[in-house]
């Protein structure tokens, strides 16, 4: 009979028993850690394979880790009722995935990041721009 090891539980019951704050503070490093991480490996793999291909075994890659998922709540998790709008967004995001590697592959990988903290001043002027959105000084 194989023993199982009771430490993932404990620390599965530590992580859901600290404060949502904490817990956030906590994801939040996680993501930034393992985004540094894919960007280094996009960085890499840059130097002999396309960025479209990098970006194809990206997609892929998450693909094989949410097939449990989707094994275990099937397809219609995904079911929206707003089908043309969700398609748009994942169109923008996989054009701004390529976009991304692509940088990453051109320029230094301090200078992608550095540039890239622009992000909200321009979701501020496309808001104002695009969204008719009244943008205060203070959000600028």
């Amino acid at each position: 009979m194989v023993a199982h090891s009771t430490a993932p539980k404990q620390r599965m019951a530590f992580f859901l028993g600290m404060s949502p704050a904490a817990r956030a503070a906590l994801l939040m490093i996680a993501a930034t850690a393992l985004f540094a991480v894919m960007n280094a490996i996009v960085r890499l793999c840059a130097e002999t394979l396309p960025p479209t291909e990098v970006a194809f075994f990206r997609c892929f890659f998450s693909l094989v880790v949410m097939l449990p998922w989707i094994a275990r709540y099937g397809v219609s998790a995904l079911k929206t009722q707003r089908m043309k709008l969700y398609s748009v967004r994942a169109i923008i995001q996989v054009l701004s995935m390529f976009c991304w590697f692509t940088a990453v592959s051109l320029i230094p990988l301090a200078e992608a990041t550095a540039l890239s903290f622009t992000g909200p001043l321009f979701a501020t002027a496309g808001a104002a721009l695009i969204l008719r959105e009244q943008v205060v000084w203070r959000r600028w």
